[in-house]
């Protein structure tokens, strides 16, 4: 069999085609690293950020725990809870939403205003204002 073969190829075609089909499993070896490396890139960066994510989280964390242990936020916690002032400030209470009642109104002491022009006369007041710098409108 191997003098049949040797009929048509010679010895340094084998060692040609063998040295080939090494380089062909090498590529192929090699493509397959390739690709297994970037697939493992890609999952690095993605847990590095992740770990980032949960340093930044972590570090809010700790100063809301810092904030939460010092006197203001007590005082504030208090006075919401509580329904307490500081010495000097006045509690308002507004009613809740949906309340029927209102909250008491300012009575209104502006006094009524001047009869105003309507029709042309309106028109020609308007224009005078305008033309004087005013900026005077009347609505009838």
């Amino acid at each position: 069999m191997i003098g049949k073969i040797t009929k048509y190829f010679g010895y340094n075609d084998l060692i040609l085609v063998g040295a080939l089909l090494i380089a062909l499993g090498l590529a192929w070896n090699t493509v397959g690293v390739m690709q297994r490396n970037y697939y493992l890139q890609q999952k690095y960066n993605k847990l590095s950020a992740e770990v980032e994510l949960q340093k930044i989280v972590n570090q809010n964390l700790k100063y809301n725990i810092n904030y939460l242990k010092t006197d203001e936020y007590l005082e504030v916690a208090a006075r919401s809870k509580f329904n307490k002032a500081a010495p000097g400030e006045t509690l308002v209470y507004l009613p809740k939403k949906g309340e029927t009642e209102q909250a008491a109104t300012a009575k209104n002491n502006v006094a009524p205003a001047k009869k105003q022009a309507s029709g042309w006369q309106a028109n020609v007041s308007d224009w005078w204002q305008f033309l004087r710098g005013k900026n005077a409108i009347h609505k009838s």
